[in-house]
């Protein structure tokens, strides 16, 4: 299903992104304990929301340890919520915006008139690949499944694209200015939830870098380029014969970064608005999967969005705003190549390179800022897009209310 008639969103809330570092920020805190303050601030703004809401869908790329067992429920019923199913999916770095896109169809279907739907992912606590799984651990299974590291698809993408690693710089020092701008004017407030920790309350996100310059990022040195060198460059050299050598540009300066985070956002129905008393802020018009070619890993977000905008028959013309996950300065770069995108249309307030990139909760996030930034400018149309490991990808397009 690719177009919905009575989807809408009625709340996006997220905790701060704080960076994935023991002993500062959110890392003293399990995911279930940095969902619950998300859950108690719903109950807060839509009193009445825990008696109609049918259903908790959370993404989380790593689900092992405290991540494990299905943290949707876990959460949900700490939090008081029992009378909700809840799941937790894996569709690795678009997992929260597809728990939106099922929320939908669930909506859209009656099955439920109103849903939850957000992600989680505490990687100070467990880190990317603490689930030791075999496609991305053992050599023999990821090329089987044709799983190419993150990093190296996108220097092939940067090198098929011819992007400099100045280009990537330029990019990702646009982003840090841009998510500190808006941090410093109070751009996310509606949608940040403030938490208590041992540290204090975290209500700011905290990852991005200021003072940073061409020069600084100048010394960084390549961060795949060994990797590369193992084997992995060749292969590609192979595949790719216009190619004569794979550009190993990016590094932690236009890399994004790891952080803390969880998000959840309501959707309903537009007869839940009476009952709760609230107003919805936006409509979801439809979604989108894809599948890219798996060697260039991080383009199926672009994929995916272009396969949506066909099935709604509308241009990139038709929208005001694109948030596409920051997902390395190339791919961020070859998006607005691909959809000719104004720099005051596309990730206007930063993105995964500056806030960081906590991967099952990222996509609902996004959502959020989609609406917080249309709503501050006054227009109507925002298109998120996501792109996950193997070529995946997600697209949806909401509409401010």
């Amino acid at each position: 299903m690719n177009t919905f008639d009575d989807v809408y969103i009625y709340e996006t809330l997220r905790s701060p992104r704080t960076k994935a570092k023991a002993g500062t920020g959110l890392s003293g805190l399990s995911s279930i304990e940095v969902m619950l303050p998300l859950f108690n601030e719903l109950e807060a703004r839509a009193p009445g929301s825990k008696k109609i809401c049918g259903d908790l869908i959370l993404g989380s790329a790593t689900q092992t340890g405290e991540q494990g067992a299905n943290v949707a429920k876990l959460a949900a019923n700490t939090a008081g919520w029992t009378q909700l199913p809840a799941m937790t999916i894996n569709r690795y770095c678009t997992s929260a915006l597809d728990a939106m896109a099922i929320a939908a169809g669930k909506i859209s279907l009656g099955i439920d008139q109103a849903v939850l739907a957000g992600g989680v992912e505490m990687m100070s606590r467990t880190p990317m690949m603490s689930d030791k799984a075999p496609g991305f651990m053992d050599p023999k299974v990821a090329t089987a499944a044709h799983n190419l590291p993150l990093g190296i698809g996108a220097d092939l993408i940067a090198s098929l694209q011819s992007i400099s690693r100045g280009d990537a710089d330029r990019y990702a020092l646009r982003s840090q200015e841009r998510a500190s701008r808006a941090i410093s004017e109070g751009r996310f407030k509606r949608s940040v939830v403030g938490i208590s920790t041992e540290h204090g309350l975290m209500e700011t996100d905290n990852a991005p870098r200021s003072g940073g310059s061409l020069e600084s990022l100048a010394e960084l040195s390549a961060s795949f380029a060994k990797m590369g060198a193992m084997g992995i460059d060749q292969a590609l050299l192979a595949q790719f014969k216009e190619l004569s050598e794979i550009n190993h540009i990016h590094h932690p300066g236009n890399s994004p970064g790891m952080v803390d985070g969880a998000s959840l956002n309501l959707m309903g129905n537009k007869s839940i608005a009476d009952d709760l008393g609230v107003s919805a802020r936006g409509r979801v018009l439809g979604f989108a999967n894809a599948c890219g070619d798996p060697r260039l890993v991080l383009t199926g977000g672009i994929d995916a969005a272009d396969k949506l905008l066909a099935a709604q028959k509308m241009t990139m013309k038709d929208v005001d705003l694109m948030e596409f996950n920051e997902s390395f300065a190339a791919t961020s770069i070859y998006c607005q190549r691909h959809f000719d995108l104004d720099d005051e249309q596309y990730n206007v307030n930063g993105g995964a390179l500056s806030l960081g990139h906590p991967m099952g909760a990222t996509g609902a996030m996004l959502v959020g800022m989609a609406l917080d930034e249309l709503e501050r400018q006054d227009k109507s149309l925002a298109l998120i897009a996501v792109s996950g490991a193997i070529g995946i990808g997600t697209a949806m397009l909401v509409e401010r209310v």
